[in-house]
């Protein structure tokens, strides 16, 4: 695999992480008694922390170490995360980059046994492939024997209205073998996409009790955590070490974090055919990752806590701190706290204390929270929810244990570490046990997730070192074990006694296995080198030998107990990737041997297999016998050398013979063919994630929405599309609200109700009620991001903001409610500029001759230049919030930008539908559909927004 090396610079706030790891919705934590608490508990009182006795030169940001975790709950807690949001607005505060790991493959491994495809020969078909046995992953499909749950997306071609998410429940028939969607789950689209699911167990030969489904609302709180120690920019980088740290302004980072929410809706499956919504829980924050061991689902999610009236300092004791300090003394730690829904009822906050990696220091702050919460899916009820303060990238598990890992970096940025943090599983969910780190990170080069495992007890990890200037990477295997709190290395490769590296020069990791006493790492460059390791004395941990073929491989599976099949891509002398590799390795002695090698297309050939485990299909038919299918995208290439043309898109069938021979074989067994060149429809139109069940001789694979059926020995014959049934349409108009208005002693029909979507303005009319309450609806058929605004004299005015969806037919009308308040008509010598802009300049230009003007219509108001700040000229460098002159960066090579903020205010006391003009030089950019609220009949919600040039 080529991997994508380029900076990708988000201009995004991304907050720091702290979490909570204590008992919720009455489960016990094992180092307090406390559990969920209630709005009144003494553990959420306010922490007032007055302006003079904050001295903000003293905050630091809480470092991440590999010391045990401490719990913190009430007004240290508050105080923590109350100081991680000072730091996030303090003027002057110049940081570093943060440099996360970006998402990417699937992120969890650890435990003692891996059987193939993770379910056993007997049951007769397969299941997810995944990294532990015992240990279920989310997934786009999932089967429990007589019917496939598959995830169906949107289309948009003009044949067909159904463009709703939905999960389409196969029944299958695996003697035809024929297949027919019996049913559909429609999702709350609301909620977006299609997320994964997992399947409830109804118990033995009963198949599916329910279905659980997964969706994510996103916002701009990436899911991975940075490091701790730079909160402000995200860039994302395949390999975190590679980069000098980038400086930016905290004038130009993004007004504040926008968390997103998690949604699990169970659905009742017993009648597949008649699937009904049963239970449905909702948590604050996005989705990092899941996990599912029996019935019980472990969610990782991550919350940045942040008020929306705090606002940025523009230098050191801003006149903005002393009413931030206010704004921070009135808020209560529950509010800053993720909450969780169950049916739409809020249960509180997801937990009360949090562990912190360092003590409560008064000056520490770390304003972010990432939350473990078990949910028992048959019983319905949080088991408990527990939290981490720390940088967590990836997550890994086995039935008993869980890890959460992520990278730091020294001072300097010249050296990487990843801190480990190890959680007990039980009945009572997940508690913590300790913490450690190792040298380098594990990055996302190969599966993360196989980079851990656990196994009798020890933690096995493999990690990356690069030097800093030269960028030469060594690679490193790290044995830990639990010693009370502690996680503590008890052997490492390379050592004094076994000095050779892993890899050669140049070389990075492609993929990592581990399975009983033995591991395997495939190394590539140019060629593809696969390690041996020998674990049989977990003291002494050796490499026994390595195989060095073309290519390379970024996923193994241990077949037997001698055999290893691996999956990746073919590559030239040259290490230029080829077409898809599939091979068959004989890792009975010290060096494995390749026994067969089977080539697939040229150059531009795909598979998800190669990135995600899951898209693999495994089936033990016998001792002797496993059968593997793989969905591909198969090119061929031309005789220049160059990408050819698209051939097919299919599922690709393999076998394994004589496995427990010593001359075991591979072969191919042919193709299912979706689409192909010669066909009339367009592959790319195929929506969703290609996936492949075996089923005793049957085969049925999931593309664009459709189902193939096929016996194992005659795939060319296979039947398909089989398709749902097109979706009949009522004709029928449904207004986007029926908003529900309330006006006190006064008469609500009387009233003005607008919404605002983009630049279009809709007046909602009356549709009767009592006096003091009256029905709003329209507009028809209308989906969009909408502002709703009511007025009616006498009242101060009052709004909302709205997202209105549409299913397959209508839209989906939302139900809002509004209250507008008795208002005496008394507002004195009330001014309040509605607007403020904050232009930046990269190119050296003056940011501060800038003209911003606001346009609500035929009026234009000219913004005032109100504050001017030069961040960084081109000798400056950043260290620990001070500017030097020195050139620190010179012998990185690494030029630094010049960066110029300046602020505008202005259009006192405007509200409703505007637009902002701002001209810098010759360019020129114009912003719509912005929404100034009307906070009170006297003045408006300022907004603040961001243009850079």
């Amino acid at each position: 695999m080529v991997l994508n090396r380029s900076l990708s610079v988000r201009m995004t706030c991304l907050g720091l992480a702290i979490a909570s790891l204590t008992a919720c919705d009455g489960g016990k934590n094992n180092n307090t008694t406390t559990s969920v608490v209630s709005t009144t508990s003494s553990s959420f009182a306010s922490s007032s922390t007055a302006s003079t006795t904050v001295d903000y030169s003293k905050l630091k940001v809480a470092p991440q170490t590999e010391q045990p975790l401490g719990l913190v709950s009430g007004d240290a807690l508050a105080n923590h995360i109350k100081n991680g949001l000072r730091l996030q607005v303090r003027g002057s505060n110049r940081v570093y980059a943060s440099l996360p790991s970006p998402v990417s493959a699937p992120s969890n491994e650890a435990a003692t046994d891996n059987s193939a495809g993770g379910k056993a020969a007997d049951a007769g078909f397969s299941a997810t492939n995944v990294h532990v046995a015992g240990v279920d992953e989310a997934d786009f499909a999932k089967y429990d024997g007589k019917h496939w749950f598959v995830a169906a997306y949107p289309t948009y071609e003009p044949y067909n209205v159904d463009n709703s998410p939905r999960i389409n429940v196969v029944a299958t028939n695996p003697v035809t073998p024929s297949a027919e969607v019996i049913a559909q789950i429609k999702l709350n689209a609301k909620w977006g996409g299609v997320g994964e699911m997992y399947l409830v167990d109804g118990g033995e030969g009963k198949g599916a009790k329910a279905v659980a489904a997964l969706q994510n609302q996103w916002g701009n709180v990436y899911p991975m955590m940075p490091g701790i120690g730079f909160p402000m920019m995200n860039i994302a980088i395949a390999e975190p070490a590679m980069t000098r740290p980038a400086i930016v302004s905290d004038a130009l980072i993004y007004p504040y974090p926008v968390n997103s929410q998690v949604r699990v809706d169970l659905f009742d499956v017993q009648n597949p055919a008649a699937p009904e919504s049963a239970w449905n829980i909702q948590l604050d924050g996005s989705l990092v990752d899941s996990r599912k061991v029996d019935n019980v689902l472990y969610l990782v999610t991550r919350f940045d806590p942040w008020l929306k009236t705090l606002a940025r300092e523009q230098q050191q004791g801003d006149a903005n701190r002393d009413t931030n300090e206010t704004k921070l003394a009135a808020i209560a730690l529950e509010s800053l706290m993720p909450h969780y829904h169950i049916n739409g009822v809020d249960k509180g906050a997801l937990s009360e204390g949090c562990y912190l990696q360092a003590s409560a220091d008064k000056n520490v702050g770390y304003a972010s929270l990432v939350n473990v919460t078990a949910i028992d899916l048959a019983s319905q009820k949080v088991v408990s929810s527990r939290c981490i303060n720390g940088a967590i990238e990836s997550l890994s598990m086995s039935r008993e244990s869980l890890y959460l890992t992520g990278t730091v970096f020294d001072g300097n940025w010249q050296r990487s570490k990843t801190v480990i943090h190890k959680f007990a599983l039980s009945t009572a969910g997940a508690s913590y046990k300790a913490t450690g780190s190792v040298d380098g990170y594990i990055g996302h080069s190969a599966d993360p997730a196989f980079k851990l495992n656990e196994h009798k007890g020890d933690l096995r990890v493999v990690t990356t070192q690069r030097e800093p200037l030269t960028g030469a990477m060594s690679h490193h295997l790290w044995v830990l074990e639990d010693s009370g709190n502690a996680l503590k290395t008890i052997a490492q490769l390379p050592n004094k006694e076994r000095p050779a590296a892993i890899g050669k020069p140049g070389e990075d990791i492609y993929s990592v296995r581990f399975e009983g006493d033995s591991g395997y790492i495939v190394t590539f460059r140019r060629t593809d080198p696969l390690y041996k390791l020998d674990f049989s004395d977990r003291l002494d941990p050796k490499v026994t030998g390595e195989l060095e073929i073309p290519g390379f491989a970024t996923y193994m599976h241990p077949v037997g107990d001698n055999y290893l099949f691996a999956i990746g891509q073919d590559a030239d002398a040259n290490g230029r990737v080829q077409g898809l590799k599939v091979a068959l390795m004989d890792v009975s002695g010290d060096a494995p041997k390749e026994v067969e090698t089977i080539l697939l297309g040229t150059q531009g050939s795909s598979s998800e297999a190669l990135n995600n485990l899951k898209a693999l299909s495994f089936l033990q038919t016998s001792d002797d016998q496993l059968r593997v299918a793989m969905p591909v995208n198969i090119y061929q290439n031309n005789n220049d050398n160059h990408w050819g043309g698209w051939q097919y898109t299919g599922l690709e069938l393999f076998e394994i013979n004589g496995i427990t021979t010593a001359s075991a074989s591979l072969s191919h067994q042919g193709v299912i063919v979706a689409e192909e060149a010669s066909s009339t429809k367009n592959y790319a139109s195929g929506n969703g994630n290609d996936r492949g069940i075996l089923h005793g001789d049957a085969v049925f694979f999931a593309h664009a929405n459709g189902i193939w059926a096929a016996n194992w020995q005659a795939p060319k014959e296979a039947v398909g599309p089989v398709m749902a049934p097109p979706v009949a349409c009522t004709l029928d108009l449904r207004p986007a609200f029926a908003l529900t208005l309330n006006t006190p002693n006064g008469s609500a029909s009387a009233a003005k109700v607008v919404a605002v979507s983009g630049n279009e303005v809709f007046e909602l009319s009356a549709q009767g009620g009592s006096g003091q309450t009256s029905t709003y609806t329209g507009p028809f058929e209308r989906e969009g991001y909408y502002y709703v605004q009511a007025t009616l004299k006498g009242f101060s005015p009052a709004s909302t903001e709205v997202v209105v969806l549409k299913d397959s037919c209508h839209v989906l009308t939302e139900k809002p409610a509004l209250t507008l308040k008795p208002f005496d008509g008394n507002c004195g010598a009330v001014v309040t500029d509605a607007v403020v802009v904050n232009v930046g300049n990269y190119s050296g230009g003056n940011a501060c001759d800038a003209q911003v003007t606001v346009i609500q219509g035929d009026k234009r108001i000219p913004l005032r230049l109100v504050s001017g700040v030069t961040e960084l000229s081109g000798e400056d460098v950043v260290t620990e919030n001070v500017v030097t002159g020195a050139n620190a960066f010179a012998a990185a090579d690494r030029a630094i930008p010049f960066i110029q903020a300046c602020r505008f205010s202005g259009a006192a006391n405007m509200s409703g539908a505007i637009s902002i003009e701002v001209q810098s030089g010759k360019q020129q950019v114009v912003r719509e559909g912005l929404f100034i609220k009307a906070k009170d009949a006297c003045a408006p919600e300022p907004i603040e927004q961001y243009f850079y040039f």
